[in-house]
Order: C-alpha cells, then structure tokens, then sequence
C-alpha cells in the first residue's frame, strides 16, 4: 500500500474516533473568518457559539434546528463585499438568479432576482427579524400561475452592506416561527447598531470603467446612564458603461447602456430605558437607476453587414434572391434571424434605457421586557415598507409611426424587380435604425425619433403597513414565545396618460399571523420544540377606474411544526424537523372569465421534513499533532494496527 494511501485512511479513521471522543476548538467555518496557524493553535473569532455549535445573534432564540450559518460583519468588511448578494452566496446551497447585467434582462422583474436554498425558492427575507415581502406584489402574482413561487424580493435593493452586522441564513424549515412558507428557509438580515465608542468610518476606492465607490458610518452612544445609541451610515456606488469579453470570438466590448448609481443612507437609534426595557427607530432609504443593455451582442454579427440584414429581416421582411422582398413576415429571434439579439443594443446604446428603483423603510419597536440570560424578548414593533419601481424601455427600428406594412410597401414600389446592394444600404440607412458601432449617425437617429428615455410613463409602488406583538417568556426547562401580527399590503399600478392624467389601480391584501412556541430544554443535550401558527389572509381587493372588485384569496389556518436537536457529544449534533404547509394563491393565480375571477387551483398544502446531522469544526492542527506526535513521528496507538 502507498504511503500517501495509508496516510489518508489514518487521518479518516482518526476524524471517525474524534467524533465521539475529540473536545474541538470552538470555531466558526469560513463565512466567519476564523484564523488557523499550524503551530500553537490559534483561533480569533468574537462570536458566541451555542451548545449545538451555531452562531449566536440577537435573534437566534428564534432558531428551532436545522442548518443555521452566520455571517459576520468581520467577514463583511475584511472581504470588502460589494453587496449582499456576494456575501450571502458564499454559503453552500444558496444560489440567487441574477441574470443581465444589474438592469439585466427584464429588469426589476421578480424573476430576475429569485432566491433559493438548496433549490427550494420558498425562502423568507427579513431584516431584523423583520419581513419585507409584500402579499400583493404584482412581481410575484403577474407569474406565479407558470410555477414560481419566489418573493420576489432583491436583496441589494434592502440595505447598505455597510451597516449590516451580521447575516443569518437558516436552511430549510429550521425556524417555525417565520412561518409555513419558509420552506426552503431563512435569511435574516440583522443590523448594526452603536457602540460604547465614538466612532466613524470612511471607504473610498475606484476601479476600471469609472467605478467608484463611496461610503461612510458613525456611530457611538451618549454618556447617561441608559444611553442613546445611535449608528447613520450612507454610501453611493456608481460606474459607467463596463466592458464584456465575447465568449464566441473572444473579443473585449464596451457594453452600451450599462452605467449605473445607486445610493442608499441608513439611520438606527437604541434607547435603553432599564436593564428589561429599551426603544428602537431604524429608518432605511435607498435608490438607484442601472441601465438596461438586456442582454450582450454577439461580436460575430457587430459589423454593418450583418447589422443590416438582422435589421431588415426583423423590421421590413425577408428579401429572396436580388433582394427582392419575398413574404409579408418578418423574423424574431436568433435562430431564424442569427444575431436578432444585437437589436438589443439600441434599447441601452443608443436610447439610455432603465430600470430604477426607491426604497423608505420605517420601523419602530418598544422592548417591554428582555431576558438577559436567554435573550428572549417581549416587544411591539410598528413598521412601514414602502418600494417603487419602474423602468423605460424605449427603442426605434423603424421611426415613429411607421409600420413593417408601410415599409413593404415602400420597398416594393421603390424596387419590385429587387436592389442592389449598394441602393440596399441607402435605403436601410433612411428608413430603419443605423449600426450602434456609428456613433455620430445612432445619435441623429434617436435625436429625429424622439430623444432617449425620459421620465417613466407608468410604475408600481407596495406598500406594507404592520403592527407586531410578541411575549417571551422563560418557565424552568420551558421558552416560551407568542407572537401575533397585522399586516396590510398594496400594489399600485399608476400610468400617465396621453393626457397626462394619472391613472391609479391596486390589489389589496390583509393578513393576520398568530404564533406560539415552546422550546423545551429536556436536558443539557436535547430540545424539543413543538409550534402553532395561525393564519388569515384576506380576499384580494382590486381597485381601479372602473370601482372595487372582491377577488378569492380568503384563507384560515393553522399548521402545526415540530423540531428536535440533540448534542452526541462536543462536536455533532442531530436535528430533525416537521412542518404543516400552507401556501397560500397569489392574486395573478387568480384569471377573470366573463368578468368573474374563477381559477381551479388550490392553495398549497402539504408536509416538510427534514432531518441532518451536523459536525462541528475543529483544528487541524490537533490532528496533526496526534498523528505524528508533536513532529516525533511516533503514531497514536489507534494506528498502530493499519
């Protein structure tokens, strides 16, 4: 046998016995940013672990198993992440569905910014505990009858990454309390608040293409007794147009119509009234506009030629041999029209096209009682979330007013027995869109079509208004949570006619959840936590021009959960988990026929279960140590029989 191979079946067999044996160094994996040295072991890590080896936050008493990771604000800042998403993909089975280019393709539509956990897109977003979905979102509802049943929610679009402080991700159904669509799971985004210490900080940095970043925070608390603590943070990023390398010729491009800015200020103050009692204000405001190039062009088909033949096939129709006209069709997409997608370009390029985005977040929370040994906390919190969003997608191939019929028919007359190539060109250059790699004449192009994008013409706003009441307490082996919240969302669609008058409609939905919990700590090594939750949804309520309208939606129920974790030993852990599911329609599930909404569907309903067992980390350099005995060469009696 190798001696490479009787090294790696030594150090399996050794991690085999660790597990019922070994007392690990308390450490975090990764995302935490725990340091390891070979020789003497050392470990720099400021976070609290738990018995069963998770993180600890100011939430986690909310945690009923399950895999549970954390990430620090250390990791946030020594990583220098650009945003959340770049921070929170690190963790194994998180994946988020972000295609384009920030404004990307399609640009604020939810399925451009679809989250999921180990494949499951039924994950609940929060900050602070907190959620930020809205239940009449049209981002959700226009498509959720094709299958998805993602939020919706982008995460960037929530908060600086500046003054998160720790990032919590619970995988699957491992926190009851958020509820019996949080299937897939969790991701908590807790933020930072002052400190003992006066303090601020202050990041610049800049990078190719015009990118600059900057950022800002201060934080601290007055000298009282029971001091004001206060954190304010603010930023903006921005960048110009980015550049693309062509996976087909392998070539570097600009890409047209990506700049982008965004800018974004955060406020937190912490009041302590008692050692139990305390207030809290939080105020989030952030917006950005991104440029939406929908998608990159093919270098393979960037050249006049090409630009003229996708033009005219996409625009006018198809020309047969000598360019003569042949059908009354035109061609869409790259495979009848190779390089169809290059048209894109005028969108971005040529006429600025965007998304944007406005995001004011209020909250406010009394804490009438804290359990400093447990960390349970009794509170009223009353919140208010308001988003908007919209975009302008303008383009020309033909100029305004002017029909594919029209063009056929001017080309016909101009050329019935068919065109030149040369007299082809002429005629494309006066009547159709020009090549964006022609600057001066894609300018005069848009100029006589109107000018770039504007002002938006139409937009969605949601609004989220709540109040939530929770009572914690802690009986001897028992931690008790009840919680009940109201919650009233709307989704408005405003236009600007062609009058200029302002047309508003929207879909209204209340809901009502009830919650109890009990973690019942059986002994030092086993928890038991069984769960209700109770909830009612409203019928949709859409309103418009034309009066009020009751959609179906009404929903009463109560799922059950229940969850178990046991501590073998020092390092590893048993969970298992239940879960009653109802997931309630959306209103775009929700057709009209003859005026009526009719749909066959039903809600979602089932069972989740979930069982994993967890190894705690631990140091290396204790195996090494006792396999070779501190460099003596000498192995523990364990191997002596290999």
């Amino acid at each position: 046998m190798r001696r490479h191979q009787r090294l790696v079946i030594m150090v399996a067999m050794y991690l085999i016995g660790m597990a019922g044996n070994y007392h690990p160094v308390e450490a975090a994996f990764d995302e935490n940013l725990t340091e390891y040295s070979l020789g003497t072991v050392v470990v720099t890590a400021d976070q609290t672990k738990n018995k069963f080896g998770d993180t600890v936050t100011e939430q986690s008493y909310y945690r009923t198993g399950g895999d549970v990771k954390v990430i620090t604000s250390e990791e946030i800042e020594k990583r220098h992440y650009a945003d959340l998403t770049e921070a929170i993909k690190r963790v194994p089975g998180v994946t988020f569905q972000n295609p384009g280019y920030r404004g990307g393709e399609y640009g604020h539509q939810f399925y451009n910014n679809g989250v999921s956990i180990n494949g499951d897109t039924r994950v609940v977003i929060l900050v602070d505990g907190r959620r930020v979905d809205n239940a009449a979102s049209a981002r959700v509802s226009s498509s959720s009858a094709s299958g998805s049943k993602s939020t919706g929610v982008n995460i960037d679009q929530l908060i600086n990454i500046n003054s998160v402080d720790k990032i919590e991700v619970i995988k699957g159904p491992g926190a009851s309390v958020y509820g019996s669509d949080a299937l897939g799971g969790v991701i908590n985004i807790i933020t930072k608040k002052g400190g003992n210490e006066n303090l601020g900080t202050i990041d610049v940095s800049t990078g190719s293409w015009n990118r600059h970043n900057y950022s800002f925070s201060y934080s601290g608390s007055t000298d009282a007794e029971n001091p004001l603590r206060y954190y304010v943070a603010g930023m903006r990023s921005m960048s110009q147009d980015t550049k693309y390398r062509d996976s087909g010729t392998g070539e570097t491009a600009t890409l047209g119509g990506s700049k982008w800015r965004e800018d974004g200020v955060n406020l937190r103050l912490d009041k302590d009234l008692n050692e139990k009692q305390s207030i809290k204000f939080s105020y989030t405001y952030k917006a950005g506009k991104d440029g939406y190039p929908i998608s990159t062009p093919s270098r393979k088909y960037w050249n006049l030629n090409d630009w003229n033949r996708i033009i005219f096939n996409a625009a006018v129709g198809q020309l047969g041999e000598g360019n003569v006209l042949v059908g009354n069709s035109t061609l869409a997409g790259d495979v009848k029209n190779p390089g169809y997608h290059n048209l894109y370009a005028l969108d971005g390029a040529g006429y600025n096209s965007y998304s944007k985005f406005k995001r004011n977040d209020y909250e406010f929370m009394f804490t009438f009682d804290r359990d400093e040994e447990t960390g349970l906390e009794s509170f009223v919190r009353l919140y208010n979330q308001e988003y908007r969003y919209e975009g302008r997608d303008l383009y020309y191939w033909r100029k305004p007013g002017v029909t594919a019929a029209d063009l056929r028919d001017a080309y016909r007359l101009a050329f019935p027995g068919g065109a030149s190539d040369e007299q082809l060109r002429d005629w494309i250059s006066q009547n159709l869109a020009p090549f964006p790699g022609d600057k001066e004449a894609l300018d005069k192009w848009v100029e006589e079509t109107g000018g770039k994008a504007g002002e938006p013409r139409s937009w969605n706003e949601e609004k989220n208004r709540g109040i939530q009441l929770q009572y914690a307490k802690a009986f001897g082996k028992h931690e008790m949570i009840g919680s009940v919240t109201y919650d009233n969302a709307k989704n408005y669609s405003k236009r600007i006619e062609r009058d200029n008058s302002l047309t508003t409609s929207r879909v209204e939905r209340k809901s009502i959840y009830g919650y109890v919990q009990d973690k019942i700590h059986v002994n030092d090594n086993f928890d038991i936590t069984p769960a209700l939750r109770f909830a009612h949804y409203s019928d949709y309520k859409r309103e418009s021009a034309n009066g009020s309208t009751n959609m179906k939606g009404n929903t009463n129920a109560i799922t059950p959960a229940l969850n178990l974790e046991y501590l073998f030993n020092d390092n590893s852990t048993l969970y298992f988990g239940w879960t009653n599911i109802l997931r309630p329609l959306r209103s775009g599930d929700y057709t009209a026929t003859s005026g009526i909404y009719k749909t066959a569907l039903e809600n979602e309903k089932g069972n989740a279960w979930t069982v994993g067992y967890d190894l705690h980390p631990f140091s290396w350099t204790e195996v090494i140590k006792q396999l070779f005995g501190n460099g003596s060469g000498i192995l523990p009696d364990s191997f002596l029989l290999i």
